[in-house]
């Protein structure tokens, strides 16, 4: 193994049994339990990955008193049901939009780096089928692969990455006009670059999640579609350009 590396293994978590089994398959939570209780008696640190919709947000707080993390990471749910609007019009959905900006606002007072870029060598993140990605958001949209550890050991995709791949996820040198003068950088550190290219199309424009939490920009958008990158408006609909 490649010296220097210390593992965080990051559980994702539905909260409560039923709502994670009914997203997850049932009888996922307790699985889920039983392998974040091992690694723990292992020494491991862990850390809560939740998904959040507008039906499990108020879970939040319990999942922050579970004894095993270390640390908790929140996502707003994509709603990708073609029969939903991406207008944010009623009061659930509202509340829900709320929670997610003031979980957001809180954690930047204590752990700014959640903010900015987080990609390798800072984190790598791993699909189910062995795919190495630099980081989540690339993992998710299955972009910049790494390689497979399933062909390859660890420290190869590593090593082979750092060398041979012509294809690197470049975000930290990148710097954002738009961000350079914004009351708010101090606290989001620009963002996420993948998520600015997918939803304006290029890298080097600002973080529309991060614009959102703390700026109120883009209110009209459903906070997950922001958060994910998803932009179904034209450019030239969008007046922040």
């Amino acid at each position: 193994m490649i010296k220097g590396i210390k593992f965080l293994f990051r559980s994702q978590l539905m909260v409560w049994n039923t709502n994670h089994d009914i997203r997850r398959g049932k009888g996922s939570y307790q699985r889920t339990i039983s392998n974040v209780e091992f690694l723990h008696s292992l020494g491991y640190k862990l850390s809560a990955k939740m998904v959040l919709d507008e039906h499990n947000y108020v879970d939040f707080i319990d999942v922050l008193q579970l004894p095993w993390f270390d640390s908790v990471l929140v996502l707003p749910v994509a709603d990708f049901n073609d029969t939903k609007t991406d207008t944010v019009n009623s009061d659930s959905i509202k509340q829900y939009e709320e929670a997610v900006m003031y979980i957001y606002r809180q954690m930047s007072t204590y752990h700014q780096s959640q903010y900015s870029c987080n990609c390798f060598p800072n984190e790598i993140a791993i699909k189910y089928n062995g795919e190495v990605f630099p980081c989540t958001e690339a993992r998710e949209h299955d972009e910049y692969s790494m390689g497979n550890i399933t062909e390859v050991s660890i420290d190869d995709v590593i090593s082979d990455y750092v060398l041979n791949n012509h294809n690197k996820l470049e975000c930290k040198a990148v710097e954002v006009e738009k961000c350079a003068s914004c009351s708010s950088r101090a606290m989001c550190s620009q963002g996420c670059r993948l998520r600015a290219k997918h939803f304006f199309g290029e890298f080097n424009k600002p973080d529309p999640f991060n614009c959102r939490v703390f700026n109120d920009d883009f209110s009209d958008i459903a906070i997950g579609k922001l958060f994910w990158g998803l932009n179904n408006r034209k450019a030239k609909e969008i007046d922040f350009l």
